[in-house]
């Protein structure tokens, strides 16, 4: 029994308690003897007396039953309240549950929706750039050029050659006399790094290469999974890069060395030979020439190096490096998507008109020529291969391009007679 019931309880009894008292002393005080009777009768006053004591009784026990029935209700409605209140609560946290999921999801829904908005713009923006760009660069003709080729190549035979290269570069700068080195400074580097590495990349993946005797440079012999070694014995002979500046192939720009043992297939030519081919003298035209960089992987072979060609054309350079076939035709600083590299090598006949790259007697060498080609499979030994062009100084619109193909291609007359020269294309696509 809870404190407050016993109170009320005790209160009860002790209120009976003093009625009946109060009515006992008044009954005997009020009251009388009645003649001839051993007995007493209450008085007028008694009467009154008990009367009021009787209303006292039922008013204390009325007003504790009140009390009583107060506290009942006020406990009921505490209760309800409480229980009325714990379901609020139960609502409220449930509702907080929904809202905070419902505004999470939608929350998410608006950042995917806003994202893809803010890609769609960006992309939308890019493109608008791009074609920006290329509407402007379109426009402009192409005054100066500026390329890099980069691959890596954990070839021995390859790191061992451009070591002995720069062994050779700096062997003539310290025997130079007065100033003067007995080789000119690019020349040496030139044969010495640059010829090397074309011959290289010219015969990444040939198998009839392998089969080939050669007598010199068994130092720098490798395993049957690198390149053939003859390529550095061909590297002394004629090599020839050509590079397609258009989608029409009119514009070509070539660099490289003509041997003595290659005959022009036209030798009425009267075109200057391009700047960036290595003469018996050296260069004479031109204020640069293409040069090799390298990052080896060590002190010794074995690792993935990065090795380089690259070639700074001022406007200058540039107008005696290239040829056109259609002279009249001004190139644009708008380069093509598919980007050709064409390595010549091993060459015995040169399908073109003397000095001028820009008029070919090979049918297939810039058309359709899918019938011609040879895959040429490439692992470790040439790989990550990246071209990277800047035309114009315009570094807002530097072309970066990605290795999309590597064949060897058999170029062929009008009779479909063969040219005794060998062919390797890199095909490069615009990232």
């Amino acid at each position: 029994m809870e404190a407050e019931s016993t109170l009320t309880l005790i209160t009860i009894c002790g209120v009976t308690a003093s009625f009946v008292g109060t009515a006992v002393s008044h009954v005997w005080k009020s009251s009388v003897d009645i003649d001839g009777r051993i007995a007493k009768r209450l008085t007028p006053f008694g009467w009154l007396s008990l009367g009021v004591a009787l209303i006292g009784l039922s008013s204390s026990v009325a007003s504790e039953l009140i009390r009583v029935n107060i506290r009942t209700t006020t406990e009921a409605q505490q209760k309800a309240e409480a229980a009325q209140k714990k379901l609020s609560e139960e609502q409220e946290a449930q509702w907080r549950a929904v809202t905070a999921e419902l505004l999470t999801n939608a929350n998410k829904e608006i950042e995917a929706n806003l994202g893809k908005t803010i890609s769609g713009f960006q992309a939308e923006q890019e493109t608008s750039l791009r074609n920006m760009h290329e509407i402007i660069l379109a426009g402009q003709p192409l005054l100066s050029l500026s390329f890099n080729l980069s691959f890596s190549s954990e070839d021995a035979a390859l790191w061992k050659a451009m070591r002995q290269g720069q062994d050779d570069v700096r062997k003539n700068a310290e025997d130079e006399q007065g100033g003067v080195p007995e080789v000119p400074y690019e020349a040496e580097d030139y044969g010495a790094m640059l010829l090397p590495m074309l011959s290289f990349i010219a015969h990444v993946g040939s198998e009839s290469a392998a089969a080939k005797q050669y007598e010199t440079n068994k130092s720098l012999a490798t395993s049957s999974n690198s390149t053939p070694v003859n390529w550095l014995e061909s590297s002394k002979n004629s090599i020839v890069v050509l590079m397609p500046l258009d989608d029409s192939d009119n514009t070509v720009l070539s660099f490289g060395q003509i041997g003595p043992n290659s005959v022009w297939w036209d030798k009425e030519g009267d075109d200057a030979l391009s700047s960036g081919f290595l003469t018996g003298r050296g260069f004479k035209t031109g204020n640069s020439w293409p040069t090799v960089g390298l990052a080896p992987a060590g002190k010794s072979p074995g690792g993935v190096s990065r090795y380089s060609v690259g070639w700074t054309l001022d406007p200058v350079t540039l107008s005696t490096a290239i040829q056109k076939t259609n002279k009249a035709i001004t190139p644009t600083a708008r380069l093509p998507r598919v980007l050709k590299l064409v390595i010549l090598y091993d060459v015995v006949d040169l399908p073109f008109r003397k000095n001028d790259f820009g008029t070919t007697y090979a049918v297939n060498l810039w058309s359709d020529n899918a019938y011609a080609r040879t895959a040429v499979p490439h692992g470790s030994e040439f790989e990550n291969a990246k071209l990277t062009v800047e035309v114009n100084g315009f570094l807002e619109k530097k072309y970066d391009y990605v290795l999309k193909d590597l064949y060897r291609l058999s170029l062929s007359q009008e009779d479909d007679d063969p040219f005794d020269t060998g062919c390797t294309v890199l095909e490069f696509e615009s990232a």
